[in-house]
């Protein structure tokens, strides 16, 4: 039996992103989806040591009142989340603008302050990592005359999506959750290793036996003391980060909210599952007004087309690919309609 491996949502980037003064995506329409856009630098937290490069994207000749702000995966994160030939969150940002809706994206902390970041050693929560940064981000816009502000979230970004709308104080109008999940890192983890070893007797009986005992640990968070949470780790993530992310209740978040959700989900991503993640939000907010949910055939985490000899691996993401074009005009709709 193979040395179990333990998965985690985060998907790192390499490619670093720069905050341009202005830039003007030009072309002829008719075969460039993204002509006619521009692209503004602006800086979050600007002045203080998180300070952010950031992209505002924007139609030149219609100019919107309303603006999405898209919130990173887990992990250290450029702006376009670089993997490979691939930009997911450049591909939003440009998609949705031509659509109608202009679009904010950003070097995410963890990327852009690595060194700085580091020195909080385990004690790093959820607020530090992303939540800071996607209200400053709004408060931004807000400043900007924005009327409308939408949050976009992907995978970590959208199991918190609900939880930094509310911690927003209604900044947020209202937000997309693009393969979020309801349930904690470590389940979903769990579910990878067994992707990962199959189905057999022998590996659930490996599984069982050598990480049953990591998921146990997780009712056993409240019980630990600081030192505990500061020192232990559950399925590879520190305890004091789960703690208080569970804490948060992104479940109970969602709904209490009084604002128009969009839940997102590929039928061809293995890291958060549509049979799993995707219907137990359906569960969740059954009968709540202004949710929707819709479910891609073939796409995968990145929202794109899930296909090759590397199918169902982490080596399909590093085949050139873009964000389905029906994903784009959907997240577009909504938010103009909301």
């Amino acid at each position: 039996m193979k040395k179990s491996i333990i998965v985690v949502i985060a998907l790192i980037c390499c490619v670093v992103a720069a905050a341009a003064a202005v830039i003007v995506l030009t072309g002829d329409e008719k075969s460039d989806p993204f002509a006619g856009l521009k692209e503004s630098g602006v800086k979050i937290n600007e002045g203080t040591k998180w300070e952010l490069n950031g992209k505002l994207t924007t139609r030149i000749d219609k100019p919107s009142d309303a603006v999405a702000i898209i919130v990173h995966g887990s992990g250290s994160i450029d702006m376009d989340l670089s993997i490979g030939p691939n930009k997911m969150y450049q591909d939003l940002a440009w998609g949705i603008a031509q659509n109608g809706v202009d679009t904010l994206r950003y070097d995410k902390r963890t990327f852009a302050h690595s060194a700085e970041i580091s020195k909080y050693g385990t004690k790093i929560t959820v607020e530090e990592e992303t939540i800071e940064d996607a209200i400053a981000a709004a408060e931004l816009m807000k400043s900007r005359g924005y009327s409308k502000i939408f949050l976009i979230g992907h995978s970590l970004g959208g199991m918190l999506a609900p939880v930094i709308v509310k911690e927003s104080d209604g900044l947020f109008d209202g937000f997309v959750s693009l393969a979020g999940s309801p349930r904690t890192l470590p389940e979903i983890s769990f579910d990878q290793n067994i992707m990962l070893l199959g189905t057999t007797p022998e590996s659930l009986a490996y599984l069982k036996l050598t990480l049953g005992p990591e998921l146990a640990k997780l009712d056993q968070l409240d019980s630990w003391t600081e030192s505990e949470l500061l020192s232990k780790t559950i399925m590879g993530y520190p305890a004091y980060y789960l703690k208080d992310m569970i804490h948060r209740d992104a479940k109970g978040a969602a709904l209490s909210l009084d604002v128009p959700m969009l839940f997102l989900q590929g039928s061809a991503d293995f890291q958060v599952y549509a049979d799993k993640d995707f219907a137990m939000w359906k569960e969740i907010l059954a009968g709540k007004e202004g949710v929707e949910f819709k479910l891609y055939e073939g796409l995968n985490h990145l929202f794109m087309v899930s296909q090759g000899k590397d199918a169902g691996t982490t080596a399909e993401y590093l085949q050139k690919g873009h964000v389905s074009q029906n994903v784009i005009q959907d997240i577009a709709e909504f938010i103009k309609a909301s």
